[in-house]
């Protein structure tokens, strides 16, 4: 039969209106993933003036960089909750026929935090409005676990050996590192330029007692619990170490180490890095009358923002973007002190 060439024509997509299909095919999976995670929660109750609760009142959760809003109603006691919250900055505003629009902002959500973000409606016109600011959440009481989060200005700004945030583990209470040290596969090593990682201890566990999530996914290396990634510290946005009381879908470990790795907003934002470590820099040897060769460099960038496609696609307010690279090189060598027989002895006189 003949062929209609026209309608094989009209059937290819161009390649731009293909990768847009494929990002968004990528979006959608990643909002249906569940389980485990980095994010947190904001949660709270609606009061009027005579503090009656208050039911079916709209709470709109907006994030302050992307703009992105999730809206709930108070149920019929005046609670609300607001699962699956990424860290960041956010502003929380309720409104209710007969009420003041009330907004708290900024409320700052933490890697595994759950926030509550108590609201008390003024009587008055809805056109009217109050803000509150400079709101703080000083005790944690909707989630009994015991962690601390290591944010990304201590990733940053504390020396690291390596730039591996592992290091940073022992600012958390109860944690300790045991004596010797442990052989690791080169693969990993290559990633903080060590020759052996000396592992910690929480609350007196083994060292291999621990659980290392990124984004919710484990990243475990199955014999020895070692993390098989070591992100760049720029591409962490911050972590933490839950080491009592958490939550029942974490396991496999007394620590959890969460990481919540930086996304993309509104703003097109990055960095560039290059680390360097030089013999030049490193002290004399008066045993080996020299020094230990060393050349080392760890390198590389991170960005991101919103999905823009020229003509296509507008991603933001709605669809963001966040990667990074390092690299390292290292050249060095290592000196060391051994007793060989002399040139009689090897004759036989010793």
């Amino acid at each position: 039969m003949p062929r209609d060439h026209g309608d094989e024509d009209h059937a290819i997509r161009p390649p731009i209106a293909v990768i847009f299909g494929l990002l968004m095919a990528l979006a959608l999976m990643t909002q249906v993933a569940s389980g485990q995670t980095s994010a947190g929660a904001l949660v709270g109750l609606v009061r009027d003036p005579s503090g009656a609760a208050v039911p079916n009142a709209t709470v709109v959760v907006t994030n302050t960089k992307t703009n992105v809003m999730t809206r709930q109603q108070t149920d019929a006691t005046g609670n609300y909750f607001v699962p699956s919250v990424l860290l960041g900055v956010y502003s929380v505003t309720c409104e209710h026929p007969g009420f003041k629009k009330v907004t708290v902002s900024p409320v700052t959500v933490s890697v595994n935090q759950t926030v509550r973000v108590d609201l008390s409606l003024p009587v008055g016109d809805t056109a009217e409005s109050v803000t509150v600011q400079e709101y703080a959440s000083l005790v944690q009481t909707d989630n009994p676990t015991i962690g601390q989060v290591v944010n990304a200005r201590q990733l940053t700004e504390l020396p690291l050996n390596g730039r591996d945030f592992r290091n940073l583990l022992s600012l958390n209470p109860g944690v300790t590192q045991p004596a010797g040290g442990i052989a690791i596969a080169p693969s990993v090593r290559r990633q903080g330029f060590n020759d052996s990682i000396r592992m910690v201890s929480v609350n007196g566990a083994r060292p291999s007692s621990m659980n290392y999530l990124i984004d919710g996914v484990s990243i475990n290396e199955p014999f020895m619990q070692f993390p098989t990634q070591i992100p760049p510290i720029e591409a962490i946005e911050e972590f933490k170490l839950q080491n009592a009381l958490y939550p029942a879908e974490f396991g496999n470990g007394v620590g959890q180490v969460s990481l919540a790795m930086k996304a993309g907003t509104n703003d097109v934002h990055g960095s560039l890095w290059e680390f360097m470590r030089n013999d030049a820099l490193q002290k004399y040897q008066p045993r080996f009358h020299t020094k230990t060769p060393l050349k080392q460099n760890q390198f590389g960038a991170a960005g991101g923002g919103p999905v823009f496609l020229p003509r296509v696609y507008d991603g933001r307010n709605r669809t963001f973007v966040y990667g990074s690279y390092q690299g390292g090189r290292r050249v060095t060598n290592s000196w060391s002190v051994a007793q060989v027989p002399s040139a009689a002895q090897k004759q036989g006189d010793f």
